[in-house]
């Protein structure tokens, strides 16, 4: 009987296939929501504009965590990392490695830390249903024998060499329906590994938006410019990507997402809780998606495997925590039914315990709510979020210069690292940099109150482990 009901599953997909061969998701790496469509100033994106012109751009898309491991994890379970157990970044194998290394028993040792073994992945829904699978130049996952994409390879990381890799993976699914995620590194630091691949001239520092909690010097400018300039190689490698799915053929059969794992790689912003760390790029366009519209709702990366298993025809499991994006997507409905609220959260960064700093966020469309749950510990920042040498982060060195020109925003860096407040509320109507923490104010303890509840009653909910070692009961 199951293998009549799989042989079901297929011969449905098979059918629907003429019309919708599968899904390409192209994950940017460390890029906040910075496009030209979406008003960032002194850079050029085409190639998403023109995505977000033919489908449509979601101007309030969330990671889940600011932090890789955990941010694909909820993109391939559907649920937040406290609930499906990857919190934090993990080791992994490269993608070129041997399949034995992607089994239960690989010659290296890796990390203790992953996806539950009971939760479904999307591989394993996908596979189940006789959909193909594939994977290119990140991995990342833990644990590896819960995420056994058909295809990986990790080639050549620039615009013609993901293009070369998708073509790979879409020739091997052959008459399969596919999902295929194209993973493009940048623009993770170091920068200049990217920018030799960089089309064009870079935007000009001179033109190029400061956000509002970094300081604005030269030295930072500098910074920024070879960022944006990685955003302009991402929006390149998209366009390679977009001719490969024409020149085969298939650019009007496949559903093509674009977003990011989290947001930019600075201080208060990846591997945190704020704003610049969850905000992050999303534009969909395919077969059944109405064109050319802006949608600004809050959406978040738990929405996508249940998006695209609606797309396939392919049920999603109960376990899945997120909500499928079609009825949005086709034009049925401009809003997710009940969803008021998006959450984040912040563990650690990675495996040190000095990165560890365990947050918590809400934010309403207006409010963004954040509670530090161990506030008097220290905060180790990740490496890349501060040093020079290897990963040419300039930023982290301009704010300690800036110290007099610009106290305020060295006070947000000292105080990242230590002596945050238990609690946090931001006006984003009217601070949109978070720099004004309005919580213990008499004006906004409404606010803060509700905030606070709708955040605890989701992690009591979502079963957030954090209560455990706080030693909270769940009522």
């Amino acid at each position: 009987m199951k293998r009549l009901a799989f042989l079901l599953g297929f011969i449905t997909i098979l059918g629907a296939s003429h019309a919708q061969r599968g899904v390409v998701l192209i994950l940017a790496d460390d890029m906040g929501a910075h496009l030209s469509c979406l008003g960032t100033k002194g850079i050029k994106t085409p190639a998403v504009d023109k995505l977000a012109g033919e489908g449509v751009l979601f101007t309030e898309a969330f990671s889940s965590c600011a932090s890789c491991s955990p941010s694909r994890s909820s993109i391939l379970t559907g649920m937040y990392p406290h609930s499906n157990g990857h919190w934090r970044n993990t080791f992994a194998p490269n993608l070129n490695d041997p399949d034995s290394e992607f089994g239960r028993n690989p010659s290296k040792t890796y990390d203790l830390v992953g996806v539950h073994e009971h939760i479904p992945t999307l591989t394993e829904v996908l596979s189940e249903a006789g959909v193909y699978t594939g994977i290119t130049s990140k991995f990342h996952l833990s644990f590896p024998w819960k995420y056994q994409f058909d295809g990986r390879i990790n080639g050549e990381h620039s615009p013609a060499g993901y293009a070369s890799m998708l073509k790979t993976l879409i020739k091997e699914a052959g008459d399969k329906p596919f999902y295929i995620q194209v993973n493009v590194t940048t623009p993770h630091r170091p920068f200049e590994w990217h920018l030799k691949h960089h089309q064009g001239e870079l935007p000009k520092a001179k033109e190029i938006e400061v956000p509002p909690f970094l300081a604005d010097t030269e030295l930072m400018r500098k910074d920024l410019q070879e960022y944006y300039g990685c955003v302009e190689v991402t929006d390149q490698s998209t366009a390679a990507l977009v001719q490969v799915l024409k020149e085969m053929d298939l650019y009007d059969d496949v559903l093509l997402i674009f977003t990011a794992d989290q947001g930019m790689a600075y201080h208060r912003a990846k591997a945190s809780p704020y704003y610049a760390g969850t905000h992050i790029p999303m534009v969909v366009r395919g077969p059944g998606v109405k064109t050319n519209r802006v949608n600004n709702e809050l959406v978040s990366l738990v929405d996508l495997m249940p998006t695209i298993l609606d797309h396939l025809g392919v049920k999603t499991p109960e376990t899945v925590q997120g909500q499928s994006l079609k009825s949005v997507l086709e034009g049925e409905s401009e809003e997710l039914e009940g969803r008021d609220y998006i959450f984040a959260e912040h563990n650690s960064h990675g495996p040190d315990p000095r990165e560890w700093y365990p947050s918590r966020a809400v934010y309403d469309g207006r409010w963004y709510y954040i509670q530090n749950l161990f506030p008097a510990k220290t905060y180790l920042l990740p490496a890349d979020l501060e040093f020079e040498e290897f990963w040419g982060n300039h930023a982290f060195k301009a704010t300690l210069e800036a110290k007099d020109s610009h106290p305020e925003h060295f006070r947000l860096l000292m105080e990242l690292q230590e002596n945050r407040p238990p609690q946090e509320l931001y006006d984003m109507k009217n601070d949109p940099g978070q720099l004004n923490n309005l919580a213990g104010y008499g004006e906004t303890e409404e606010v803060r109150s509700r905030l606070k509840s709708i955040l605890e009653e989701w992690m009591v909910d979502t079963g957030d482990s954090i209560l455990q070692v706080m030693g909270l009961q769940k009522p």
